[in-house]
């Protein structure tokens, strides 16, 4: 893919199948990929992002010839709590992964 690492290409694949009928994954920023599920309840949502995490933790990943392992930190934002605002929803996206990392 033109523009994305290999390793970068490969954590998406695995984003990928963890993704339900209807949610959608993206590369976001500074690394990050957002993930919108089409959950009304939060615990599906956490659910989604417990799966990812797993998943992208469990994978040994393979880049120039080197094993390599990803720690994925997680952050939730509600397009509900955003008052339906696609840009309000973004921002608290931004949010919820600066403190998940920190």
């Amino acid at each position: 893919v033109v523009g994305i690492s290999e390793l970068d290409a490969q954590r998406s694949d695995v984003v990928r199948r963890c993704l339900e009928p209807g949610d959608i994954a993206a590369p976001f920023h500074d690394g990050a990929i957002v993930a919108l599920a089409r959950r009304e309840e939060l615990c599906g949502v956490m659910e989604l992002a417990e799966r990812i995490r797993s998943a992208v933790e469990e994978t040994r990943f393979s880049v120039g010839g080197r094993a390599l392992t990803l720690r994925l930190s997680a952050g939730l934002a509600s397009l509900a709590d955003a008052g339906g605002a696609a840009e309000a929803a973004l921002k608290n996206a931004r949010a919820a992964i600066a403190a998940a990392r920190h």
